[in-house]
């Protein structure tokens, strides 16, 4: 197993996290708007707390996994 390999599962898995982050805040967020009552709303405002890590970890995950990878197959020359 190499570095490259290594940073391409990270790059993988941040973007699919953070995808996957997104679709639950959907998820919530439309279940919030047709809550009847409060109580059915606070239900759905704590289904994901630890959530908001995971997003905020991805895109410096994602830039600086893409940056290394660019950097290594000299993809600049490409554009």
């Amino acid at each position: 197993m190499t570095f490259f390999s290594l940073v391409l599962f990270l790059h993988v898995v941040a973007a699919l996290s953070m995808f996957a982050v997104l679709v639950v805040e959907v998820v919530r967020l439309s279940r919030i708007r047709r809550a009847l009552t409060f109580e059915e709303a606070l239900r759905w405002i704590d289904v994901s707390p630890g959530w908001l890590a995971v997003l905020i970890g991805s895109p410096p995950v994602l830039f600086a996994s893409g940056g290394y990878m660019v950097r290594e197959l000299a993809a600049w020359n490409f554009a």
